[in-house]
């Protein structure tokens, strides 16, 4: 199982039944590994909880995807889940590709901190994850925190000069 699908494959989705009914799909005969297994627990977690709000989902999203970044810390994915799900909760609330979503409430949160740690580990860990460097500078553009925007501008220029993230990494640099 590609994780990178399974996430573009849940941004499709557009009702919380239909996300929820992945979790124990049975065309999916693919065997999966732990690690994959708790990421992708924890990404349709998020993804019912980016479409319903309901707080539980993100709590299990991020128990999920917590567990998986202890496990498998050398792990990119791993990172770049849990730095989604910081990134995207009820705390920091970012734009992104589904739509706007609700303004940032504090400042600077501890869950911003920790959405900018998880992300940059991501892009330290694989520097062609350019997804990790775009959800960086979202959440800079979005807190309008001098340390986000320099770490997401630090990711973008790894990313950009690995070759990867094409035209959408050079705009938002």
């Amino acid at each position: 199982m590609r994780l990178a699908a399974l996430w573009d494959r849940l941004g499709g989705i557009s009702d919380s039944d239909s996300v929820r009914a992945l979790e124990d799909d049975p065309s999916e005969v693919e065997e999966i590994s732990p690690l994959e297994s708790l990421i992708k627990h924890g990404l349709i977690a998020l993804r019912v909880y980016e479409l319903s709000f309901d707080r539980g989902h993100h709590h299990r999203a991020v128990k999920s995807l917590k567990e998986a970044r202890v496990r498998f810390s050398d792990f990119p994915w791993a990172h770049y889940a849990i730095g989604m799900a910081y990134a995207r909760g009820p705390e920091v609330q970012i734009p992104h590709q589904i739509g706007y979503r609700h303004r940032m409430v504090h400042a600077l949160s501890l869950a911003e901190g920790w959405a900018r740690t998880e992300l940059r580990r991501a892009v330290e860990l694989d520097l062609t994850l350019a997804d990790a460097a775009l959800e960086l500078a979202a959440l800079g553009l979005a807190s309008h925190s001098h340390r986000t925007l320099e770490a997401a501008r630090e990711a973008l220029l790894t990313v950009i000069e690995v070759g990867a993230g094409g035209l959408q990494a050079w705009v938002a640099l």
